[in-house]
C-alpha cells in the first residue's frame, strides 16, 4: 500500500471513530433529555473538543501529505560537503 493513501486512511478513520463517539454521546444526552432527566453535563465542551482534535488530524495529514510533495524537491537545495576543497595557502 502507498505511504500516502495509508495516511489518509488513517486520518479519516481517526476522524470517523471521534465523530461517531461525538454523535453517541450526543444521542444519549438527547434521550436523558427526553426522559426529563438533566442533560449529560460537558457535552458542549466535549463536542468542542472533539471538533478540534478532527480538525488537528486533518491539518497534520495536509501538512505530511504537503511536505511529501515538496521533500523531492529539497535535494537540489542541499550543498554537497564531500567536495570542499581547502583554501590556498598564502605564500610570502
Amino acid at each position: 500500500m502507498q505511504p500516502e493513501l495509508a495516511l489518509k486512511a488513517i486520518s479519516y478513520a481517526i476522524i470517523e471513530l471521534f465523530l461517531v463517539t461525538l454523535l453517541f454521546v450526543l444521542l444519549i444526552s438527547v434521550r436523558k433529555e427526553s426522559r426529563g432527566d438533566a442533560p449529560l453535563r460537558g457535552v458542549f465542551q466535549f463536542g468542542f473538543f472533539i471538533i478540534a482534535i478532527c480538525a488537528i488530524v486533518a491539518l497534520m495529514a495536509g501538512f505530511f501529505k504537503a511536505r511529501k510533495m515538496v521533500l523531492p524537491h529539497s535535494n537540489a537545495l542541499r550543498l554537497d560537503t564531500t567536495t570542499v576543497s581547502q583554501p590556498a595557502e598564502a605564500t610570502s
